[in-house]
């Protein structure tokens, strides 16, 4: 009998913060977040879409008081994230040449199914953020690489984290 399979279309808020690297080195944490360093000067904090007026506020708050001229902007509109539990964690081997760190939770950014992405994977799941015009393109890549012997769903779930 064919096993199911869930992945997960996550709600998720995605803020960019842009400012000097002591500032982002000293930034506290906001909770229920994961505070992904892209640049020197530029970190984006990955949450719950429920909760992205929170995160907005709270990284303008602080960065705004230490830095004027910094910049914090939501861009959850431009990314598109899919979550996959741990037990299709193959899947992701499957999708990309690149190998993710052992330690948890890690961050990386590389290629997945022919795209730029992001990627964190914490102790349940891995997270992987594409630009959103091109979901679509990572949802039929999975199916592409997912078992025939299997059934995948696609489930909507907001993004949450855990360690």
């Amino acid at each position: 009998m064919p096993s199911r399979f869930t992945i997960f279309r996550s709600d998720a808020a995605v803020i960019a913060c842009h400012a000097s690297p002591r500032v982002l080195d000293a930034m506290p944490g906001v909770s229920g977040t994961y505070a992904a360093r892209i640049a020197a000067d530029e970190s984006m904090l990955l949450g719950s879409g429920a909760s992205r007026g929170a995160i907005l506020r709270s990284a303008r708050e602080y960065i705004s008081a230490i830095e004027p001229d910094a910049l914090v902007l939501d861009q959850s509109d431009a990314w598109w994230v899919t979550t996959i539990p741990d037990a299709g964690r193959q899947l992701l081997n499957r999708l990309s040449v690149v190998r993710p760190p052992d330690e948890r939770p890690a961050f990386y950014q590389g290629i997945v199914a022919g795209l730029p992405a992001k990627v964190l994977i914490d102790a349940r799941a891995a997270h992987v953020l594409v630009p959103s015009p091109v979901g679509h393109h990572l949802e039929s890549r999975i199916r592409d690489v997912w078992s025939a012997d299997d059934t995948l769903d696609i489930g909507l779930a907001p993004l949450t984290f855990n360690d």
